[in-house]
């Protein structure tokens, strides 16, 4: 007589079934349905990493131009962090999680590192709850995180867009936090080594959430409202009359002693701009001036070009506020470090961390018209600096950015590029540049080299 023991468990998807146990009997269509999942997993993620790598870029550059705001930081962080994660497990979906996970330990520089890489990537969390046991591997958990985050952002960005009564872009930035979520649902199912067979179920539809989460991100970002766009929904003109010199068309409404007007629930009342600077944000929009800066390595010493270009500028007439700057690192010197070193102090990485300093406005040498095509009509100027001298003292020192910004006066004192709403901006530094800051045309920032 023969004894043994038979587990009976309730199957919630032929697909996850299909997908986790691929020797389980199932129908062709669905063997068919999970082959081609499997085929995907092989092939596009190389192509997450590059799509990864150009939304990196992307968030580099945001930061870069606008500054390093909350919403740029956060982007970037998470831009960075999901790029290193599909970098990792690129080969791990690829290959196999022990083949992947092998491939990870073999490059690894030192040989103490590539036995915890292994065990790592390998790992598993373990959750025991009423329901049994739950086991999900550690990589997949960090990708349905991250998932996760990308879910945050896209809401934020709906909010953002439905605040500025941009409801297309809002609706689509909304479509894509629900994919984000789906997608960090998704991962996780596909991570369930034991337990959790309703979420196991979801696991083969990832590929599908992560198509539906990218193309409405990439909707999205098409139907944000363009600045001549917001201008024709808020200013004089709007279709909806109660559009008319709302949101940054409109002002804080004062008193006659200048104090803000409120309504009853204490919140500040506002009104549209007056038609004169309505004009002038839309001459900004229209004849916004241009400008571009370069290092000049003809000269000796080296010098810094930039160039202004201002649509509608009259010699003798306009006139053209221009900045050039360039940005300092400093760290300690040698004989800085082997002081504290003595001292006691032992922290190497942060004596060795080059550290922000301020920005140095550069030295005009000269400047020329610029002219059109035809070599009558002057259309800008061109400003060449003298390459700054870094400061003396304080350790050693390096350039970083070259940084420029400019804005035209025309004869009629239109300020252009202009600031609708005055009141939410500070004055300007006239020795320093804010990549992020209003009411200027900001040139493409260059990396600075001594």
């Amino acid at each position: 007589r023969a004894r043994g023991r038979f587990v009976a468990i309730p199957e919630t998807s032929e697909y996850a079934l299909s997908y986790h146990v691929p020797s389980a009997s199932a129908s062709q269509s669905a063997r068919i349905g999970t082959g081609a999942i499997r085929t995907a997993s092989k092939v596009l993620p190389p192509l997450v990493v590059v799509v990864e790598l150009m939304n990196l870029q992307h968030a580099s550059k945001t930061m870069l131009e606008k500054g390093f705001d909350t919403k740029p930081v956060a982007a970037g962080s998470l831009a960075l962090f999901a790029f290193l994660y599909a970098t990792v497990d690129a080969p791990l979906k690829i290959a196999g999680e022990k083949k992947g996970a092998e491939f990870w330990a073999r490059i690894m520089p030192r040989e103490r590192w590539r036995s915890p890489t292994k065990k790592f990537l390998t790992s598993k969390l373990t959750a025991q709850t009423r329901a049994g046991r739950i086991q999900i591997r550690t990589v997949g958990a960090i990708g349905a995180g991250l998932s996760a985050a990308g879910a945050i952002m896209a809401g934020w960005d709906s909010f953002e867009a439905f605040s500025a009564d941009d409801s297309d872009a809002a609706a689509a930035y909304g479509v894509q936090a629900v994919a984000g979520i789906a997608l960090a649902a998704c991962e996780l199912g596909a991570a369930v080594v034991e337990g959790a067979p309703a979420l196991a179920a979801l696991g083969p539809w990832g590929w599908a959430a992560l198509a539906v989460f990218l193309t409405t991100g990439i909707v999205a970002t098409l139907l944000r409202d363009t600045p001549l766009e917001k201008w024709a929904k808020h200013g004089p003109f709007a279709r909806d009359a109660d559009a008319r010199g709302t949101h940054e068309y409109s002002r804080v409404r004062r008193d006659e002693n200048g104090r803000p007007v409120r309504d009853e629930n204490g919140e500040p009342e506002r009104e549209p701009l007056p038609p004169e600077r309505m004009y002038e944000a839309l001459m900004s929009l229209l004849m916004a001036p241009g400008i571009t800066l370069r290092r000049d390595p003809s000269t000796v010493p080296a010098t810094v070009l930039v160039d202004v270009v201002a649509p509608g500028f009259e010699p003798g007439r306009s006139s053209i506020n221009v900045l050039a700057t360039v940005g300092t690192e400093y760290r300690m010197s040698p004989a800085q470090r082997a002081t504290a070193i003595r001292n006691g102090f032992a922290d190497a990485s942060a004596m060795e961390a080059w550290t922000e300093g301020a920005q140095v406005p550069m030295k005009l040498l000269e400047w020329s018209p610029r002219y059109a095509d035809d070599g009558l009509t002057q259309i800008g100027i061109r400003y060449r600096y003298a390459w700054p001298e870094l400061p003396a003292g304080g350790g050693e020192r390096r350039f970083t950015i070259l940084r420029a910004r400019t804005r035209h006066i025309t004869a009629d004192q239109l300020i252009i590029p202009t600031i609708p709403d005055e009141e939410n901006t500070r004055p300007a530094s006239p020795f320093s540049i804010d990549p992020g800051e209003p009411g200027w045309a900001h040139a493409k920032p260059v990396r600075g080299r001594p």
